[in-house]
């Protein structure tokens, strides 16, 4: 999959044909939940009113043409390495799990992740002049976002894993705007401050560790 790593400054511009956005805008924004539910869904729950309306809903979205959907993963998907002096960098790696916790669905959790064989939809370093400026660069990082566009899974799920298309991908910073990186390539989004942690002079002091009795 082709991947693009962006700067922290983007000029707004029509979405071009081949761009995260463009994929976004024929996707439905749903929870990651709802995307896998008709495939892992046993409907085994409630009384037997509950199970067979339940089962009718299952059925149906099972039978739907498959669809394209816009879900938000879990933060942790992206990772960021230290400093490598050698390298003159940090690596940045986005996984190919969207959720490694699992997303619960009738008392059971299932892992969602990239189809294929990837273990990452993207990993390269990312270079900066100095420590220093790779040091600044990952503290104004606000709580990242990893969106993405999937098609819904097949009918099938192997163990506690469900296996989705991935379509397009990115990973914004909502405290700047910038995206981290994308594929196809993203413009940037509207910053928002709220979203950026507080200077290093504010932030709440940490609680001392508790006495053992």
């Amino acid at each position: 999959m082709r991947a693009l790593v962006l700067g922290l400054v983007a000029v707004a511009t029509p979405a071009a044909a081949d761009s995260f956005e463009a994929q976004a805008q024929q996707a439905t924004r749903a929870p990651l939940a709802d995307v896998i539910w008709p495939v892992v869904a046993t409907c085994e729950r409630g009384d037997d009113t509950q199970q067979r309306q339940c089962k009718q809903v299952r059925d149906r979205k099972r039978k739907a043409p498959p669809a394209t959907y816009l879900v938000v993963a879990d933060p942790g998907a992206l990772a960021i390495g230290a400093w490598a002096a050698d390298k003159k960098g940090v690596a940045v790696s986005v996984a190919s799990c969207l959720d490694c916790k699992g997303v619960a669905i009738e008392g059971r959790r299932w892992q969602v992740v990239a189809a294929g064989d990837k273990r990452a939809l993207y990993d390269a370093p990312r270079a900066f002049a100095d420590e220093v400026a790779a040091k600044t660069w990952r503290a104004s990082l606000g709580t990242p976002r990893v969106e993405l566009v999937v098609k819904a899974p097949a009918l099938a799920a192997k163990k506690d894993t469900v296996h989705v298309d991935v379509v397009a991908w990115r990973v914004v910073d909502p405290c700047s705007g910038a995206i981290v990186a994308a594929s196809p390539g993203s413009q940037a989004i509207a910053a928002d401050p709220k979203a950026c942690p507080p200077p290093a002079g504010k932030r709440p002091p940490t609680a001392p560790p508790a006495k053992a009795p």
